[in-house]
């Protein structure tokens, strides 16, 4: 099996956006789909290299801790158009896993094609975006994928997982469950999208930003001016995007929350959200609705507050941001004192968004 790109004593600090010190013994430059269904075949050679992780552009990835094995660097590219539907508007794209997010949204409104435009300008690789079921401003990725083409990692057999197989839920998919998180190698994934231009405008902010959009165009650009004045860019100030999942909380939890924070803003669970919920706990639709993580921080006395290299951003809570070089156990560090500060004042558990290696 020949790999085009071996490195040793793989730097991290160049390779996630929150550019934490750590180090990976080695990474492999996956290139193409056979790379991978040939590294991970052999279960010998994995066997020596492990632990196995993957990583994208590292957007949506905390390294609390140096990592002792393999790191799979996603880099397989290429966009094409599989087929056109029977209604003459619906067409299935499939982009490979180590294409730029924010360049394959824009390529498809470009294209004008509507279904991604208010996922625009979110950091990160396609392959990562199914892992959370990445959304923003009243969009999910659930809506528009059709599937997901990966590698299994302990077998180097490949799977195609549908739409419903994924098991997508708020902020959460099969990808993520403690039996298969970073078992697979997403090599590819499918979209389902439309000529005819389906505005989502349900985001407060979005629908003050652009009242009555005429094309996906306007809603990508209105999209992108709010995120650009919201978030920091990690190039600039390195961080991992929003941090925490806003919780999904019982009703009469929330209302005893809405007591005490009158102002807390309270949101009705998505379809996405509401299945989750429901599998889990039942198998029936439950009486929750969602509430802002980033108020119960700010709420708590931490926005702007900073511990040493780290800190929570002046202009938005849900944010985690490192002004200077150091380890990501300080990230994490962080992280726990936020969870224990709104749990202690508000009695609610934070979920923290990204993928978190903490060694071992």
């Amino acid at each position: 099996m020949v790999i085009e790109s071996v490195l040793s004593d793989l730097d991290l600090s160049t390779r996630h956006t929150l550019a934490s010190s750590n180090w990976a013994v080695q990474g492999v430059s996956i290139q193409r789909v056979r790379d991978v269904l040939e590294w991970c075949a052999d279960t010998s050679h994995c066997a020596q290299h492990s632990p196995i992780w993957v990583l994208g552009q590292g957007s949506n990835v905390v390294f609390g801790a140096d990592f002792p094995g393999t790191l799979l660097l996603s880099a397989i590219k290429g966009v094409t158009r599989v087929s056109t539907e029977s209604d003459g508007d619906t067409e299935v794209w499939r982009v490979a896993a180590g294409e730029l997010w924010r360049d394959w949204v824009e390529q498809s409104v470009d294209a004008g094609l509507s279904g991604l435009e208010n996922l625009a300008l979110i950091p990160g690789t396609v392959g990562a975006a199914p892992v959370q079921n990445i959304g923003a401003y009243g969009s999910d990725l659930s809506q528009v994928c059709v599937g997901v083409h990966a590698v299994d990692i302990r077998t180097g057999s490949a799977r195609y997982f549908t739409q419903q197989a994924c098991r997508f839920a708020y902020r959460d998919s099969i990808f993520k469950h403690p039996d298969d998180a970073n078992r697979w190698f997403i090599t590819a994934v499918d979209f389902r999208l439309s000529r005819r231009f389906h505005p989502v405008l349900s985001y407060p902010a979005l629908q003050k930003a652009c009242a009555a959009p005429r094309s996906a165009r306007d809603v990508f650009d209105a999209v992108c001016a709010i995120r650009s004045q919201k978030l920091p860019d990690p190039a600039v100030l390195p961080n991992a995007g929003s941090f925490f999942k806003n919780p999904l909380i019982l009703r009469s939890e929330a209302e005893r929350l809405r007591q005490k924070l009158p102002e807390i803003p309270i949101f009705a669970l998505s379809n996405a959200d509401a299945w989750g919920v429901a599998e889990r706990e039942s198998g029936e639709q439950v009486q929750r609705v969602k509430v802002s993580a980033g108020y119960l921080i700010e709420q708590a006395g931490l926005k702007g507050y900073r511990r040493g290299n780290v800190g929570v951003y002046a202009h938005h809570a849900l944010v985690l941001v490192r002004h200077a070089p150091g380890p990501g156990a300080e990230i994490v560090a962080l992280s726990t004192e936020i969870q224990q500060r709104v749990l202690d004042q508000f009695g609610v558990r934070l979920d923290i968004e990204p993928v978190v290696w903490r060694g071992g």
